[in-house]
């Protein structure tokens, strides 16, 4: 069958068999690791393909059409298309948000349009009954909630630092009075999938400042998350992460441990001195740091 990065249908292995495994990776241009783990199936002989959600509604077509109320779902970009119905995985890899045609100039029309964009797609990979990793697209967005979060956490029993999350100027200011100016402030929203003029945009929680304060006001143009700040100088983390891979189709069973520590002689986040130790084994990505090589 044919194979590639934009949008196919795939429903035949050779042979003439019919296809039992169709990969679908929702991400970016941009991904590196989805470009890698696409070359790795492309050797195997894999059914796979990438959509990207920037492409919808500008480039993209997509149709969910419900017939003896089940539903019969298609994306289509140019002349090619994917049957959702073939998709027996999906890895939600990494989905920015959609893209208006360039038509529509009016700027709140342009936002309004990418809301219900976002909207329907993720409501639209709700109706593919399929393996999706590392969650349906409803499940990571609940996780981006972080509230809902704190509420769960407190539930369980865990310890949660005594928290603010809203747009009140004088709650921030009696709060920041409450912990004897001694709090951090951090997005109430996730980043990693938010674009700001192309790049993505990104805050890291911070320790607030008294020249943060000066501009207290300025919190009521948005949410933001308070919490009163836990010191610390030591800080010691374990990892796991496993794959395991359809061995009869020729993929191995991956995963790494990890066990570290971070110490911050300064009383700031932003420097601290880590060390750590990783065993790895084969490793479909590559590390970020460069500390191993997909495979490896």
């Amino acid at each position: 069958p044919r194979r590639g990065t934009g949008g196919l249908t795939l429903r035949r292995c050779p042979g003439g068999l019919p296809n039992l495994a169709m990969i679908l990776i929702i991400s970016n241009p941009d991904d590196a690791h989805a470009t890698f783990i696409m070359a790795k199936l492309r050797e195997r002989g894999a059914a796979h393909a990438c959509v990207y959600h920037r492409q919808f509604p500008a480039q993209s077509r997509v149709s969910v059409r419900f017939v003896d109320g089940k539903p019969q779902a298609w994306w289509r970009n140019g002349e090619q298309s994917i049957d959702l119905s073939t998709v027996t995985a999906i890895w939600y890899r990494r989905a920015y948000m959609p893209v208006p045609d360039a038509v529509v100039t009016d700027p709140d029309l342009r936002a309004a349009i990418t809301d219900d964009c976002d909207l329907f797609l993720r409501d639209l990979w709700g109706t593919v009954d399929c393996l999706t990793v590392p969650a349906p697209s409803l499940t990571i967005r609940q996780a981006d909630m972080k509230a809902t979060q704190l509420t769960v956490a407190a539930r369980l029993g865990l310890d949660i630092p005594e928290t603010l999350i809203g747009n009140d100027p004088d709650e921030l200011l009696s709060f920041y009075r409450a912990h004897d100016g001694v709090a951090i402030s951090k997005l109430a929203s996730p980043a990693l999938n938010r674009d700001l003029l192309d790049p993505a945009f990104v805050r890291y929680t911070e320790v607030i400042s008294h020249r943060d304060l000066a501009h207290f006001r300025a919190a009521r143009l948005g949410p933001t998350i308070f919490q009163a700040y836990v010191p610390k100088k030591l800080e010691l983390y374990g990892v796991t992460s496993w794959v395991f891979g359809d061995e009869d189709a020729g993929f191995d069973t991956s995963h790494e441990y990890i066990v570290g520590g971070n110490y911050y002689p300064f009383d700031t986040r932003t420097i601290r001195l880590n060390a750590q130790v990783i065993r790895v084994k084969a490793s479909p990505t590559g590390s970020v740091f460069g500390f191993y090589v997909g495979g490896q």
